[in-house]
């Protein structure tokens, strides 16, 4: 019996792109909700964290694995979250924006950085002050990320664009 491949190709991108549509519709959805779109404005009770699994010493499969793993922990462990692409030091990566419900939950998103040798993750608090907080337990104070086009963002040391939105 012949393979269709063109055919299960087409299949499985129109189900990807339909999902992929409908998880940036619902989660973009609790971004507006939550006030953390046009530069990172938030309710006081709003807390985010950006992390990522990836780095730039492995390969692009070992980065998948582990960008589906960091989703993984934190789908099993409740955390509401949206995908993002960030730059940071001048390597794009797959990251995650994590809505924080519970400041205990930074420790474990912390934790989570450490398993996939992180530098840091970006703490934005409920007053929307940034935070990059190190992995040796020291911190630095960030200008909190605010909206901007592409082409400015782009110039950046180091941005995050979530949907079609950037933020530098």
């Amino acid at each position: 019996m012949p393979i269709i491949v063109g055919n299960i190709s087409e299949i499985l991108n129109k189900l990807f792109s339909k999902w992929l549509n409908f998880v940036y519709t619902k989660f973009f959805a609790i971004l507006v909700s939550r006030q953390i779109t046009k530069g990172v404005k938030m309710n006081r009770s709003n807390q985010i964290v950006i992390l990522s699994a990836e780095l730039s010493t492995l390969s692009k499969k070992q980065n998948f694995f582990s960008t589906e793993l960091l989703e993984q922990m934190l789908t099993d462990c409740n955390f509401n979250f949206i995908p993002a692409i960030g730059s940071y030091k001048g390597t794009q990566e797959n990251s995650f924006v994590v809505m924080l419900t519970d400041s205990a939950d930074i420790e474990v998103l912390r934790g989570f950085a450490a398993k996939f040798n992180q530098d840091s993750i970006l703490y934005i608090d409920s007053n929307g002050l940034s935070t990059l907080l190190y992995g040796d337990n020291t911190s630095e104070n960030i200008p909190t990320p605010r909206f901007m086009c592409e082409s400015e963002a782009l110039n950046k040391d180091a941005w995050t664009k979530i949907g079609s939105n950037y933020y530098a």
